[in-house]
This record gives structure tokens, sequence and C-alpha cells, in this order.
């Protein structure tokens, strides 16, 4: 099956993860960075979906067990990851670069979480070590290539040099630099 992505605000949210095992750990940990609101517990009950979730992990050791989850969940639509159970997921979780400033999913539809990851390992490799600084340095320059370059298409070209060579630097341009790049 082939999952959309999408990217979910999770600051604040209020997420249930069942299990207490390096299965329930890793999903903590993952989720942690982006201000969600983690409530976890040793082992499901259905009362635990009074006050009513965003999401629910279901990460106990036992697969049957994360099953009831996921069916009572979804008994209240309410969207549940049952791990290392595709047929009980509304969700997964992809492997995950993230920066300051960028963030980057990058998933297999559970055929093979390794290859996931080690794609993920390639990508911040390609991406250098001052992808922040790049990010916000591109970011500065928004106003100023929106006035200087009217025609749209001629401003997307110049996106696409100014990164790939900011990329091949592993830094922002200096302004010598810019100044050739809006000349040509």
């Amino acid at each position: 099956m082939a999952y959309f992505p999408f990217f979910a605000d999770l600051q604040d949210r209020r997420i249930l993860i069942c299990g207490s095992g390096p299965k329930a750990i890793e999903k903590q940990r993952k989720l942690a960075p982006f201000g969600a609101r983690l409530h976890c517990t040793d082992r499901f009950a259905p009362a635990l979906l009074d006050p009513r979730p965003d999401l629910v992990i279901a990460a106990e050791e036992d697969r049957q067990a994360n099953r009831r989850t996921a069916l009572c969940c979804r008994e209240q639509h309410i969207p549940v990851n049952a791990v290392d159970d595709r047929d009980f997921c509304d969700f997964i979780f992809p492997a995950v670069l993230a920066t300051e400033k960028l963030t980057a999913g990058i998933s297999t539809g559970g055929a093979s979480p390794t290859a996931a990851v080690m794609i993920r390992d390639r990508l911040e490799e390609l991406l250098g070590t001052h992808i922040d600084e790049i990010l916000s340095w591109l970011e500065a320059l928004r106003p100023r290539i929106g006035a200087e370059i009217k025609d749209p298409a001629v401003r997307k070209a110049l996106w696409r040099k100014l990164f790939a060579l900011a990329l091949e630097l592993d830094r922002p341009l200096n302004e010598d630099e810019l100044q050739q790049l809006l000349q040509k």
C-alpha cells in the first residue's frame, strides 16, 4: 500500500503511547522533539481514550493487545499506529531527517524500514552540515529576489541555481557570488 506523506503540527497535541518496551520508547523519542503532549502507559484500557487523544500508538510487546487497541481506536475514529502491523495502522512512521529548518520523511510503505533509514542517511550526507544556515540565507533572500526578478520562470531557475550552488559549497553564497548569479 502506498501511504500519502503529509506533515502534521504536533505541538500540544495529545498522543497516547501504550507500551513500555523498546518500540514504545523509540516512538516517544521520535515524537518528543515535535512538541506533542505524550501520555504513556504500560497497557491500553478504553478509559485512556477520555479525554480523547489526537493519536494513539499501540506499542505493547503483545501483537494481539495492539490489535485490540487499534480496533477500539478505529471505533472512535482516532488515528492509530500499531507498531510493526501495517494492517492495523492508520498512519506509519517514516525514517525522519530533522534539523532546525528542514524535516524530511522517508517511507517504503513498510516494505523495508532499513532501506528507508539508509536513504535518509544518504540524504543527510547530500545536504551537508550547513543546511540550516543555507535555508536561513535563502529565506532572508526571498524579499530581495522577489523585488528584483519579476519573471516567475527566471525566478524559479535562479532559486534552483542558488540552492544547488550553496549545497555544492555547503554554505550560503557571499555577496559577490550572489551578484554574479543575479547579473546572469
